[in-house]
């Protein structure tokens, strides 16, 4: 996906529910609104400070989106940005740690994953599930959260005791330090195709 085309302009808002729902106390519409203006606010002050955050909710909400234009604007500001796909990124690492990796790729990989200024892990929970992917995660977010540099995730499992269980205890603890923003709607890619 381009960086150039997911900025927050682009995320229209007419593509959530305008009904009034009850949990919320007030429409979805009105509700992602405020969640948007408030990821774009972190990526205008975004720094070496900034909280990790991990955003959550049904596929096609604009997570996805959402985590791209917040890289856009980190980008622009002069931070270095890895925004990597999970399960293209476990897989290769997997495949290198397996295979011949005669000249390191395993670890440069790791170290730029680790190193860089905001890391974005997109689709977590879509990859497959390994010891060596357990492993892996673990040290990546430990190795983050000890340089304490902010990391975004998004993900389409929106129950705790669900990711727990899949992640394990350790790396479920690791994510409860990071900031929720759950999404809610409906899937806005077949209103878009219907349009």
């Amino acid at each position: 996906p381009s960086l150039s085309i997911s900025s927050f302009d682009t995320m229209e808002l007419r593509y959530y529910p305008n009904t009034m729902d009850e949990k919320l106390g007030e429409p979805v519409r009105t509700y992602m609104g405020g969640l948007l203006e408030d990821l774009r606010s972190y990526a205008e002050e975004f720094d070496h400070n900034s909280e990790s955050l991990m955003l959550f909710g049904n596929a096609g909400l604009g997570k996805t989106h959402a985590a791209l234009a917040i890289a856009g604007i980190v980008l622009e500001k002069g931070y270095d940005v890895i925004y990597v796909s999970s399960p293209d990124f476990f897989s290769k690492l997997e495949g290198l740690h397996f295979g011949a990796d005669p000249a390191g790729e395993e670890e440069t990989l790791m170290q730029t994953a680790a190193g860089a200024d905001l890391l974005i892990l997109d689709d977590l929970g879509s990859e497959f599930n390994s010891s060596f992917l357990i492993s892996t995660l673990y040290s990546l977010l430990n190795n983050r959260l000890g340089a304490g540099l902010p990391t975004i995730i998004t993900t389409n499992i929106t129950d705790g005791a669900l990711l727990e269980k899949r992640y394990t205890e350790k790396i479920s603890s690791r994510l409860s330090a990071f900031i929720p923003f759950r999404f809610l709607g409906e899937d806005i890619r077949p209103q878009k195709a219907a349009e």
